[in-house]
């Protein structure tokens, strides 16, 4: 006996016992299995339509219940339920669903009412289902045969009408049908293209809307899925790939810019050579380094003017003039870039070089006026630090000081109040060493690579920490420098 018929078989040794009233025809059924109308079973062919409607095929009055609440049919080869009014809902085994496919077995739950289906018509015969008995076996006879007469009078009746309304609400439907999934199908297809478009445009937030969309009409869309999820996975890698661009850009930075000081130095001081050397460190780390054509410019203009004056191609006038021409338009460079104390070294040499006692004058005003706002500043800043270390805040008045340092070297109070800062601050550098070696074994590489900068930010290179420190870094700066 099949599925169908096993829900409406009634017990004909035991009249006594409730059994389903079955209702249409049909391989396929549906049970009432609890709430209103429990114990209904509704059969059908092609759809079901439930409901409180009278025009329902399986009417349930009800509170929570739609006037066409859900239908049953058959989309694109295999059985769907579809919840026909949004503001209320239907659920299938227990989740809820708006567009879904059903299979035999499952569940679906209706306001108060929980319904399951038969959907598989394998070995169904039309004789397994009995309709529900209204008497007993003795009294079926009499029935039956009272039935019969009028049966027969009301089939040669009604013949002609309920062949003609089952025949006009059969095409109906399924005209309903057809319409409903070319409405459906041209829809997803029409969506699906849509996102392909903006994912393949590089838009893909609105891609992933369209695919939402349609994962809300169908669920289980397979192409919908693998879609957004390749999306999101180009999303995740796109934005890792930025992330070690912008990781290896701040420690190629961070890396030449002693290098640029150096060369910056050495240029002040007259000594090309290595001012050349350090220029060439720095371009070995960063070839693209965008400072190193100016850099290289003065060196060779400079380098130019000490050649002709060691092979006597121009006087000591021309050479002086030539000198002087370099060093004044560095030292107004300098002061137009807020490097004061290049420009006090650039102004030294020019008072060196100068011979006018009116423009040597005028040279060492420029020196005492430079000198006096290094002073100033300074003073400012070494009042800051001072604090920062009466309140038990050593890192941040050594950042200070080194500040201080780096833009005036000459400094000297800030000098040595740095010198007093460093065993303080060593032990600060190592206790982050040891931090970042912790959560470099917990697996927390984030925290563990700031650790390990800021060691490198507070100790100079020459130290053993700051070295380690580096060297934990040197595989993040390799994994950045083959990312692109």
């Amino acid at each position: 006996m099949t599925k169908i018929a096993q829900i409406i078989a009634y017990d004909v040794e035991n009249e006594e016992q409730s059994q389903p009233v079955v209702h249409g025809a049909g391989p396929y059924a549906v049970e009432v299995i609890d709430g209103p109308n429990q114990g209904m079973c509704i059969r059908f062919t092609t759809s079901l339509l439930i409901g409180r409607a009278d025009r329902c095929d399986l009417v349930i009055k009800a509170g929570g219940i739609a006037q066409e609440h859900t239908r049953i049919e058959m989309r694109y080869g295999r059985w769907t339920a579809v919840n026909l009014n949004p503001e209320m809902r239907t659920l299938k085994n227990g989740a809820p669903i708006q567009v879904s496919g059903v299979a035999d077995g499952d569940v679906l739950t209706i306001g108060p009412s929980r319904l399951r289906l038969a959907l598989d018509e394998a070995g169904y015969d039309p004789r397994d289902a009995t309709p529900a008995p209204w008497f007993g076996r003795k009294k079926l006879l009499l029935g039956a045969s009272v039935g019969l007469l009028v049966l027969v009078t009301l089939a040669v009746l009604l013949a002609a009408y309920s062949t003609s309304r089952e025949s006009r609400l059969q095409t109906e439907w399924a005209k309903e049908l057809v319409a409903d999934n070319t409405k459906d199908m041209c829809r997803l297809s029409s969506l699906l293209f849509q996102a392909r478009h903006l994912a393949d445009a590089g838009n893909n937030e609105e891609a992933k809307e369209r695919l939402q969309s349609i994962l809300r009409l169908e669920c289980g869309n397979e192409e919908a899925k693998r879609l957004l999820e390749s999306i999101e996975d180009k999303e995740k890698k796109q934005a890792e790939l930025i992330r070690q661009r912008e990781l290896h850009t701040a420690l190629t930075r961070e890396a030449v810019q002693p290098h640029l000081r150096d060369a910056e130095h050495r240029m002040a001081t007259g000594d090309m050579a290595g001012a050349r050397a350090a220029l060439g460190a720095a371009l070995a780390i960063d070839p693209n380094l965008p400072e190193a054509n100016d850099i290289l410019s003065d060196i060779e203009i400079r380098n130019k003017a000490l050649r002709q004056a060691s092979e006597g191609k121009v006087d000591n006038a021309r050479q002086r003039q030539e000198q002087l021409r370099v060093l004044q338009k560095e030292a107004a460079a300098n002061l137009k870039s807020g490097a004061q104390f290049k420009a006090l070294l650039a102004y030294r040499r020019i008072a060196a070089l100068e011979t006018n006692p009116v423009h040597q004058a005028e040279v060492r005003r420029k020196i005492e006026a430079i000198q006096a706002s290094l002073t100033e500043r300074a003073a400012a800043d070494l009042a800051l630090a001072q604090r920062l270390i009466e309140q038990k805040q050593p890192v941040e008045a050594y950042q200070i000081l080194s500040k201080i340092v780096a833009l005036y070297p000459e400094a000297k109070d800030a000098q040595a109040k740095l010198e007093t800062l460093r065993p303080r601050i060593g032990a600060e550098a190592k206790r982050l060493y040891e931090e970042g070696v912790a959560s470099a074994a917990q697996g927390d590489q984030a925290t563990a690579q700031a650790r390990f900068r800021a060691v490198i930010t507070l100790l100079p290179k020459s130290d053993n920490i700051a070295q380690l420190a580096a060297q934990k870094l040197q595989p993040a700066v390799s994994t950045a420098g083959k990312a692109p």
